[in-house]
């Protein structure tokens, strides 16, 4: 009897040894079990994909347009009016008064209000100071020609055009009106040269 409760209980030993060996072991049980957590065994959801799945493509919104497209300056028609033309400095456009005969030079010079300033800007595109017309010198179109003012002829000459720029541009000859290397001393006499957007070449009509 007494051996029979020896061998059975030895036996039990035998087979707790046994389990506790195999579990450490087991390459199945998780690590989790010796810290009493539950593994989590479902998937995030968050992150599954599908393995065929691809990004949908940006709209196409056309080509865009370059800048100097956006930018790009063009006539506009200037309403007839009568008073200074404000330039460069904050100074006006000056017909040269104290000599008003043919030829007489148009100058850059500090507004004052005299008649020398009074410009008219008609419907026909031209400028009147003094009974005559702002005049490239013999109809030239070379830049860096001189203007004046000249008895008004009807003459592509005295077409002068009021750009969205600003400028006022010369069709007879592509070039706008501007004070030379942006000289802004009083006396200075203005001439047509390559239109490039410079503050030397922006006007305010009245």
């Amino acid at each position: 009897m007494l051996l029979a409760v020896g061998i059975g209980a030895g036996a039990g030993a035998w087979a707790v040894d046994r389990y506790v060996g195999d579990a450490k072991r087991s390459p199945s049980l998780s690590p989790s079990l010796s810290s009493g957590l539950s593994p989590s065994l479902s998937p995030n959801p968050s992150r599954s994909s599908s393995p065929n799945s691809r990004p949908s493509p940006s709209p196409s919104l056309g080509p865009t347009p370059s800048l100097s497209t956006v930018l790009s300056p063009s006539p506009v028609a200037a309403a007839p009016a009568i008073g200074p033309i404000v330039g460069l400095g904050g100074k006006c456009i000056n017909g040269d008064s104290s000599s008003p005969e043919n030829g007489a030079a148009v100058r850059l010079y500090m507004c004052n209000g005299t008649n020398a300033q009074k410009w008219t800007v008609s419907s026909d595109e031209r400028l009147h100071v003094l009974d005559k017309c702002l005049d490239v010198i013999n109809s030239a179109t070379t830049p860096g020609t001189m203007v004046h003012i000249y008895p008004c002829n009807g003459t592509a000459a005295q077409v002068w055009e009021l750009w969205t720029d600003g400028s006022l541009r010369n069709p007879n000859s592509g070039l706008c009106l501007d004070v030379p290397n942006g000289d802004t001393s009083d006396g200075i006499q203005l001439q047509i040269s390559d239109c490039n957007g410079a503050t030397s070449q922006h006007w305010t009509l009245p």
